[in-house]
């Protein structure tokens, strides 16, 4: 056989070798060295943590500051059933998080767990907001102190902010019936261009002294661009103290 055709043999040969080892190799490369994304579980590319931080939109935990629970209460509503609510304020602006969960306790006089209450919140940016339970069921016992926390850690998102406040605003608010039957007629208003679902009021109602007296919520599905809506607060018994201040907050579950 002539040096020739040896040599256009081995170039065959070498070349399928070469295509062969191409076809192998390229898929185990890939599986090897994938792309970091903000969803894959590990810290790569530009995050500052695992799947958070840098480019990503989640929020590391380590770079915002703590949620402070200002104050929580039980409420009595009626014998045996009561509501609780609780103040918390997010320092971080810009940041909020959804679907956090939490868990209200209610003590007797004793220190004695009454009975505990979960639930979970979005959690607005930049504010001060209520957290609200209803129909906490005590038998005889008399709630004497209420404890708020969250379970989990927020998971943080830019931009996630909530706060309606912009938008729909609170153009009246009028108590009537304190003792007798307490109502709270709200008037809110869309004031922006475009239609809003979701809306979620929370009326909560201070004597003098700046305790809390009651609350209640209120959540409207649907508020279209330029309308106005009354929203009634209605408690059965009446208040065992004047109102002297009237907080509404108003924000939207995205």
């Amino acid at each position: 056989m002539s040096t020739w055709a040896v040599r256009r043999k081995l170039q065959y040969g070498g070349g399928a070798i070469a295509f062969l080892i191409m076809i192998i190799a390229i898929p185990v490369f890939l599986s090897l060295h994938k792309s970091p994304t903000c969803f894959d579980g590990d810290k790569n590319g530009n995050e500052l943590g695992i799947d958070c931080g840098g480019s990503c939109v989640n929020i590391c935990g380590i770079t915002v500051r703590p949620l402070v629970v200002e104050w929580s209460r039980a409420l009595n509503v009626s014998k045996g059933i009561y509501s609780v609510v609780a103040y918390v304020e997010n320092l971080n602006t810009d940041i909020g998080a959804k679907d956090t969960q939490y868990v209200f306790k209610v003590y007797d006089e004793n220190n004695i767990l009454i009975t505990e209450r979960f639930g979970k919140t979005e959690i607005p940016a930049d504010r001060v907001f209520p957290i609200f339970e209803s129909d906490i069921r005590t038998g005889e016992r008399v709630p004497a102190r209420t404890f708020f926390e969250f379970i989990d850690e927020p998971e943080w998102v830019d931009g996630l902010v909530f706060d309606a406040s912009e938008d729909v605003i609170v153009t009246s608010r009028r108590i009537t019936g304190e003792d007798t039957e307490p109502r709270l007629d709200v008037v809110i208003e869309n004031t922006s261009l475009r239609d809003i679902s979701d809306i979620i009021t929370h009326a909560v109602l201070f004597d003098s002294d700046g305790n809390a007296v009651a609350a209640s919520k209120i959540v409207l599905k649907f508020l279209s661009r330029g309308e106005e809506k009354k929203l009634t607060f209605t408690w059965p018994l009446p208040f065992d103290r004047s109102i002297a201040k009237i907080e509404v907050h108003v924000t939207v579950a995205l």
